[in-house]
């Protein structure tokens, strides 16, 4: 068997590879698994099927790894909400359906590694996740954080100005349904009772009707 052959991790098995994203992919399994400080390039390079030194092809260390994975998917998902709420118009109720599902369905989908995610994105100063990260790097990414964050609050401003939504407090309405959305990763299970569409739908009408949303 050939060296080449050897090293065939299972990413390699896609078709039409795509080298740095399969890095990327790699790298948050491994991370999930033992942790940022015990992750190895070695161990990343082997999910892959590619030798270590081929890495540093894409990325100058182990740190530019971890940002590119957190930095990534936070903006993909950003870019997803926003899409998804401009697509709704006006209507407080269509965007926080619409909201909901361009969440869940990516949180759905990596479910296994979104407590990795969540362990560096939602970082508290002095934790060992905080010093994993440069402060420009924590920066960039609370940036990211806090604009999904403003969607969702201010599609409740809407909501309330429109007379369509009632809550006590804005800020906590707004943490509590991305705290209800943002869980389902922890619990969701394929072969569970409900279909992801089932959970989308039942999500979808929680977080409504936590904010007393009133149907026309």
């Amino acid at each position: 068997m050939s060296a080449n052959n050897s090293s065939a991790g299972p990413l390699r098995a896609k078709a039409g590879h795509n080298t740095r994203q399969e890095i990327l992919d790699a790298a948050a399994e491994v991370f999930t698994e033992v942790g940022f400080k015990a992750a190895s390039v070695k161990a990343i390079a082997e999910k892959v099927g590619i030798k270590a030194p081929s890495l540093y092809t894409h990325f100058k260390s182990k740190n530019q790894i971890l940002y590119t994975v957190l930095s990534e998917g936070a903006r993909s998902l950003r870019a997803d909400c926003t899409e998804a709420v401009s697509s709704a118009g006006d209507d407080p109720r269509l965007q926080m359906e619409r909201f909901v599902r361009a969440n869940l369905e990516p949180i759905v989908e990596r479910r296994g590694t979104v407590p990795m995610f969540d362990s560096y994105l939602y970082q508290a100063p002095g934790s060992a996740s905080f010093r994993v990260l440069t402060r420009q790097q924590i920066s960039v990414l609370n940036k990211v954080q806090r604009d999904i964050v403003d969607v969702v609050k201010n599609i409740i401003i809407v909501g309330l100005n429109k007379n369509i939504m009632s809550v006590r407090d804005i800020t906590v309405a707004t943490f509590g349904v991305l705290g209800i959305i943002e869980h389902v990763a922890y619990w969701y299970s394929p072969s569970g009772r409900l279909s992801i569409e089932q959970i989308i739908e039942e999500i979808t009408h929680l977080c409504l009707s936590s904010l007393n949303c009133i149907s026309e």
